[in-house]
């Protein structure tokens, strides 16, 4: 099992077989799942999940909520499976 690195702080190393996402665009089901998962799940682990780096999930949660995006995607993961 392979061990990620970790800074001085504590907080993951940036690694590509990590962060595959890196510089790419958020695709809708991305956004969904950001947004419904923020709900619960700690930043580095939303990183992990979506193969971006955690900085760039908190940035894009404070942009779609400064945009009044957030609720809609919000809304969106929670009718999912009806």
């Amino acid at each position: 099992m392979k061990t990620n690195k970790r800074d001085k702080s504590g907080r993951l190393v940036y690694t590509p077989e990590l962060f595959k996402n890196t510089g790419k665009h958020w695709t809708i089901n991305e956004l969904i799942d950001l947004v419904g998962y923020d709900q619960t799940m700690k930043r580095e682990e939303l990183g992990l999940m979506l193969e971006r780096t955690p900085g760039t999930c908190s940035s894009k949660i404070s942009r779609l909520k400064k945009n009044g995006e957030y609720e809609f995607y919000l809304k969106k993961f929670n009718n999912r499976g009806r």
